[in-house]
């Protein structure tokens, strides 16, 4: 091992792969299998009557529809808020910085303790490098996010004393009470409305998962190991733990509201623009939001929404960007 470590469990044959190659050819597969791909348009309502399910989309400033037999939400916090289930997920941002060194490893190691360390060498352009991620915290809450990116250097330079640092960059993840995926149909009066989160920063293995269970479901071929999976019921023993993330969103939405002073000038850092202001509350649930420096975004400690320099929306559950005030003369 690379860094000082009193025991360490081995898992034979792992497998290291390149998460945006992967990307690229599943949607070489779903192109060539007649697939329609459209980026850069959002979700903002779903709706589900007699003839199917109606989506209210935007894209690139026009509002459109789409409909459907069948939707599949797979998009971090559901934006549709029916069943609460923003309400049983935490949203979870964690960070990675790339490095330049001599001694890349060849293996891959998440730490067993805190603070959360994990590390693992990658290819590119044919010298491998070394990418060192954790820090996670919840979204909107605690240290400011630079000074953790820093904690993330630091440990790296004492370890690997020659790295040079080639990027940094974060991720959002959804926890649940259980650290079990929330994945299958809302069943009551939205029976053809699916949803698949909550994947525990293990997205690699549940999102395949969650495809599989999907995909048996519109084939009428169910996986055997679905309902087990996924069709749990609420449990007494749940409670303290669904208790505990209610106290956690009061708690970071009081955090944020105590600094929450007046609306941003645009034309400062924290935004841009020159004729209007921007009001950071969430346009979810109201939730006062928090300056990102690391990501330069603003952050809801509620239920994870993000928002750009602009007020436009980064993440969900949130749909709609953020209100825009007259500027003062």
């Amino acid at each position: 091992m690379p860094v000082p470590a009193a025991a360490a469990t081995l898992l034979d044959d792992q497998l290291q792969l390149d998460p945006g190659q992967l990307v690229e050819r599943l949607l070489a597969a779903a192109l060539q299998a007649g697939a329609v791909v459209v980026g850069d348009t959002r979700v903002q309502r779903v709706r589900q009557r007699g003839d199917g399910v109606h989506l209210q989309v935007s894209h690139g400033g026009d509002e459109g529809r789409v409909s459907a037999g069948r939707v599949l939400l797979a998009t971090g916090a559901p934006v549709v808020d029916r069943r609460m289930h923003f309400a049983r997920v935490t949203a979870q941002r964690s960070y990675i910085v790339a490095f330049d060194t001599a001694a890349a490893p060849e293996t891959m190691a998440l730490s067993g303790g805190g603070p959360s360390r994990s590390f693992r060498s990658a290819e590119v352009d044919g010298r491998r490098i070394l990418l060192v991620g954790g820090a996670g915290h919840e979204t909107g809450r605690g240290r400011a996010e630079n000074r953790r990116v820093d904690e993330l250097r630091a440990w790296t330079s004492e370890h690997w004393p020659d790295a040079v640092e080639l990027g940094a960059w974060s991720a959002q993840d959804y926890t649940t009470t259980d650290h079990l995926p929330l994945v299958g149909s809302l069943g009551g009066a939205s029976p053809g409305v699916h949803l698949a989160t909550g994947f525990n920063k293990w997205g690699l293995t549940s999102g395949v998962a969650a495809a599989l269970s999907f995909t048996g479901d519109v084939l009428g071929v169910p996986e055997p190991w679905a309902d087990d999976l996924y069709g749990r019921r609420a449990r007494l023993r749940d409670v303290p733990a669904l208790a505990g993330i209610q106290v956690g969103v009061a708690l970071g939405g009081a955090a944020a509201a105590a600094g929450l002073a007046a609306p941003v000038e645009t034309s400062g850092r924290r935004a841009v623009g020159e004729d209007c202001r921007l009001l950071p509350v969430c346009t979810h649930l109201g939730g006062p939001l928090r300056w990102n420096p690391h990501e330069g975004s603003y952050d809801c400690p509620l239920h994870g929404s993000r928002f750009d320099r602009d007020g436009q929306v980064l993440e969900g559950p949130a749909t709609r960007p953020l209100r825009r005030l007259p500027a003062r003369d």
